[in-house]
């Protein structure tokens, strides 16, 4: 009983410092509720729509930079980071209405206002 205990501890510690440590939503940014609620709502379901690709695209990445290190963990982090995307992206979408509510998503989850600037 007391190793389930230690291990949902340490693993409710571990989620919420990355909470903590994470960076506001971009939507955060807006200043009126009607525009706050529409641009989480188009976050959410930009990153439920799209973050499944980080699954690919992170190993991908990790390959052509030929480090070792990013060749090993380019499949977990590609993983944790699709799956995050994807669920928080369904957890923005539902919680649209409710703009008090940032769910940090990881590293920022997939914003389409940036990638319209990169090209």
């Amino acid at each position: 009983m007391f190793k389930k205990g230690l291990v949902l501890f340490l693993f409710l510690l571990f989620i919420t410092s990355a909470v903590y440590a994470a960076d506001p939503s971009p939507w955060t940014k807006e200043t009126t509720y009607g525009s706050k609620a529409w641009a989480k709502f188009k976050y959410g379901l930009s990153n439920l729509g799209f973050g499944w690709t980080e699954i690919l695209s992170r190993p991908f990445d990790s390959v052509q930079s030929g480090s070792v290190y990013d060749m090993v963990m380019g499949l977990p982090y590609g993983l944790w980071n699709g799956l995050g995307d994807t669920l928080g992206g369904a957890a923005h979408l539902l919680t649209a209405p409710v703009t008090s509510l940032d769910i940090p998503l990881p590293d920022g989850g997939i914003d389409m206002a940036e990638l319209k600037e990169e090209k």
